[in-house]
């Protein structure tokens, strides 16, 4: 079975010299219904830009962050929308954080649709090597032994060559940082730049928390040109399980340059998904 065919968003072109995603997907028949279930019929360029998959609990009228943890509201299509950003990612960014807080973390594809996205990767996405992890971290406090610095492409992203000095005689791979963007760009404009200088025309997917991708969405500096995002409407949870967003709703037309995209929610009404893309974005160099 195909994916759906493809199209752009309404009012908006893929840059030139890029692709739609249209591959097949014989490893698992419902992977093209599950798709267009969460965005509809869509085109998903080679180069997506930066990324940015975040899932937001609605509670009175304002949103929240959902967080990752083992109370949280669960969804089998929210999974899909994560692993589809990680299907297309060249580079896949986290935080130390993270990996305190998840010591079981991967990124091998699971579920029902395990075969099929990687199936999808290595041939509409034409990513034949893993995703680099990257973890943005100060230096100090990553744990040693987690499991994902065994995983060939992993390395910590630091502020300074005396920490990724430390790093590397503690056997952990680390990248340093440019030196600082103008006054009030963040740290994350400091990771894009090292990224496409390192691998130009890549694909970033952002699984940072809400207080590191929050200076994403600052106007005068943005940095997100894809946002996968998905609302939960269901019974409110408990307040360990919810952090701030990172944006407010009502701002996202004016930062992607475009009304609100179509929502679409599951069978219940209390999972729904949409996909912003930037109105306008350059072409990049090609991949070798």
């Amino acid at each position: 079975m195909s994916l759906p065919p493809t199209a752009p968003p309404p009012d908006s072109a893929l840059p030139e010299g890029e692709a739609t995603a249209e591959a097949s997907a014989e490893a698992s028949p419902g992977f093209a219904a599950a798709i267009e279930d969460l965005y509809g019929a869509v085109a998903f360029p080679l180069h997506a830009g930066v990324l940015h998959v975040t899932a937001l609990a609605a509670h009175d009228d304002t949103h929240s962050t959902l967080k990752i943890t083992p109370g949280a509201p669960r969804s089998e299509r929210d999974a899909l929308a994560l692993q589809l950003a990680r299907a297309r990612a060249d580079i896949i960014v986290i935080t130390g954080k993270i990996l305190r807080d998840e010591p079981a973390l991967d990124y091998e594809f699971w579920g029902p649709h395990a075969a099929a996205l990687s199936h999808w990767r290595s041939t509409a996405m034409e990513r034949r090597d893993a995703p680099e992890i990257w973890v943005l971290s100060g230096g100090p406090g990553l744990p040693p032994k987690h499991p994902l610095w065994q995983r060939p492409r992993t390395r910590a992203v630091v502020p300074s060559n005396t920490a990724a000095h430390a790093l590397a005689l503690a056997g952990i791979d680390a990248l340093e940082l440019p030196a600082a963007p103008p006054a009030g760009a963040s740290v994350l404009s400091r990771v894009v730049s090292l990224a496409e200088t390192r691998l130009p025309g890549a694909s970033i997917s952002l699984e940072v928390g809400p207080r590191t991708s929050g200076a994403a969405y600052l106007a005068e500096h943005p940095l997100v040109d894809e946002l996968l995002l998905t609302r939960y409407r269901g019974p409110t949870p408990a307040a360990e399980e919810l952090a701030p967003s990172p944006f407010e709703l009502a701002t996202l037309p004016a930062y992607f340059g475009h009304e609100a995209p179509e929502e679409r929610w599951d069978e219940a009404n209390i999972w729904g998904f949409s996909r912003w893309r930037r109105a306008t974005t350059s072409s990049p160099p090609r991949r070798p």
